[in-house]
């Protein structure tokens, strides 16, 4: 009996505060994502001490999963141990201005969520990308408008001060100078001139390169899905591409659900087109969870989402 009574307690404490996110404030909210985005960042740099806590952010997380659309077989396992996607297709790329392009990728992630994948493709031939940062944190859209960006997404990974980790060069200046060691930091995407480029941590010269920014970890190296990456958690995904032919690709979840895993990632980045693939050469992986911003204006249409945390850097497109 003592059992049951704990249990009955257990489920109406749980669809109370279920009830309650719904209404919930939006400094609380933020409160959530906050601590949400501390256990992401010590996820992504190899810690072990990470858990699923009783915050406002993760009764979110089950909040959607539940409403979510769930899917009734298996996921499949990739040839890289870890799960891939199913049901996967792209819509056809729409052009936003000279340059720069746009589509969504829809598909099911392995817990068997109906996912959208964001993506802006950008021919730096044409368009320019550039990285906007560190003056006052702001949530992705508030920081792209103020860039006058096409197109954005969040960037670097960033500490309780909102302050960027990892290495950090805008334009020729040194905005963090301290290459970061951590299992997350393990590639750079820099700019020379409009040629951009993914290298690894060891291979990169920062006196070569006009920009700079390093994150991880490295999802595709030389058109090969780099192995052994950790599988157990699904989160918000965002990121940067360099593909075969030069041209960039920015790419976010939609953050109305959990999200998917880097072996996920891996398995629609580099199948088929109208999948969802993008032929690359390098992927890294940039802050994602409760971070995983994408910001596109399209004409007189603003699409954005993600939650609204602040942030330090974003990745931005810009007409020519």
């Amino acid at each position: 009996m003592p059992t049951r009574g704990f249990s009955l307690s257990a489920g109406v404490l749980t669809v109370t505060a279920l009830t309650v996110l719904l209404l919930v404030p939006l400094p609380l909210h933020r409160l959530g994502t906050r601590l949400a985005h501390a256990n992401y960042t010590a996820f992504a740099q190899g810690l072990d001490t990470v858990s699923d806590r009783c915050t406002v952010g993760s009764l979110a997380r089950a909040a959607q999963r539940i409403v979510a659309r769930r899917a009734r077989h298996a996921a499949t396992i990739s040839a890289f141990g870890g799960r891939t996607v199913r049901d996967a297709h792209a819509s056809a790329w729409s052009p936003i201005v000279a340059g720069i392009e746009f589509r969504t990728v829809t598909f099911t992630a392995g817990t068997g969520e109906a996912m959208r994948l964001l993506q802006v493709r950008v021919n730096p031939t044409v368009a320019s990308l550039r990285i906007h940062g560190t003056g006052a944190a702001a949530d992705v859209p508030a920081l792209a408008r103020r860039a006058n960006a096409i197109a954005a997404i969040n960037a670097s990974y960033f500490d309780a001060n909102r302050q960027p980790l990892g290495y950090l060069k805008i334009n020729g200046r040194v905005r963090n100078g301290s290459i970061a060691t951590g299992a997350a930091f393990t590639g750079v995407f820099t700019m020379t001139g409009n040629v951009p480029q993914i290298v690894s941590r060891e291979r990169f010269n920062p006196t070569a390169v006009d920009t700079a920014l390093q994150a991880g970890p490295r999802l595709v190296a030389h058109g090969a899905p780099t192995k052994g990456l950790r599988e157990t958690r699904s989160f918000r995904q965002t990121g940067v591409a360099v593909t075969n032919d030069g041209h960039i690709v920015m790419y976010a979840t939609d953050g109305s659900y959990r999200g998917a895993t880097w072996a996920e990632m891996q398995s629609l980045l580099t199948g088929p087109s109208r999948a969802g693939g993008i032929d690359p050469s390098d992927v890294l992986n940039l802050d994602g969870g409760s971070s995983s911003q994408i910001y596109v204006r399209q004409g007189a249409q603003t699409i954005t989402t993600g939650f609204p945390t602040l942030l330090p850097v974003i990745i931005a497109a810009h007409a020519r």
